[in-house]
């Protein structure tokens, strides 16, 4: 590489701001019984100063992303911001998620169920976060459910998505950001 284009390189990576980072920090694919409409996914904002606006966002499966929508606290992350991203079937049908942090973003998906017709539980599931362009952002793969109620969490935010990044939650339920 010449001296001209290594400065123009580096000016470049200068120029451009330090990216937002939005993961995955939970996945409720099993909330136990019948019931799907407490299926949940938890994102987080990572950056300590940008924040991400979460729209044209879609969160889903191999077989059907869903866009996400506000449910009346935006769509903007903050920096270290968490957003609970809930079944669209939740609203009227549930009560489970009602104490939440009052600096928690509350969506939902546009459709009424995550992927197909809720999160698989005999099988492997996938669940991909997908940005506004269509860029994939995440992508976490689960086993079979073993025991019903436990979400999923993430050992430490940074350190990508693979399985041996999550582990199964302590508490039945789950830990969505709650008071």
């Amino acid at each position: 590489m010449d001296i001209c284009a290594g400065l123009a390189a580096l000016l470049l990576a200068l120029s451009n701001p330090l990216r937002a980072q939005v993961v995955l920090s939970e996945v409720m694919h099993d909330p136990g019984g019948l019931d799907h409409h407490d299926e949940y996914i938890e994102l987080v904002n990572t950056s300590e100063t940008e924040p991400v606006d979460l729209e044209g966002w879609h969160l889903g499966s191999e077989e059907d992303l869903d866009l996400l929508v506000d449910k009346g606290t935006g769509l903007v992350l903050k920096p270290g911001q968490f957003a609970l991203v809930l079944d669209g079937s939740y609203l009227g049908n549930s009560t489970t998620y009602e104490l939440l942090h009052p600096d928690v973003v509350l969506l939902a998906i546009q459709d009424r169920a995550f992927g197909r017709a809720g999160w698989p539980k005999s099988r492997e599931g996938t669940v991909i976060l997908s940005s506004a362009g269509g860029d994939t952002v995440e992508i976490f793969r689960y086993p079979p459910v073993k025991q019903s109620g436990f979400s999923w969490e993430k050992i430490d935010l940074e350190a990508g998505a693979s399985s041996a990044n999550w582990e199964r939650a302590l508490v039945e339920g789950g830990t969505p950001r709650s008071p």
